[in-house]
């Protein structure tokens, strides 16, 4: 699978798991942005090396989302409904 192939699974899971969080490829470039509405947003992008997606913002940039869409994804909510 390429990078946008698993941004894109992982924006397909978040929104079918989390119908009130909306993520979205960063046009021209290789992160997915992932909000909530009246929290700040997220960015994540995956990184082929490490074999999981990983933070690119925020106090854990460079650290381990998940090594798969589910994982990431209840990661990613614990991070938006602190």
């Amino acid at each position: 699978m390429t990078e946008h192939d698993h941004l894109d699974l992982l924006r397909a899971h978040i929104e079918r798991s989390v119908p009130d969080v909306r993520a979205f490829l960063e046009p021209g470039s290789r992160l997915l942005a992932i909000c909530r509405r009246g929290v700040p947003g997220v960015h994540v992008r995956w990184s082929h090396g490490d074999g999981c997606y990983v933070w690119v913002s925020g106090p854990d940039d460079g650290g381990q989302v998940g090594t798969d869409a589910a994982q990431a994804t209840a990661q990613i909510v614990r991070v938006l409904l602190r």
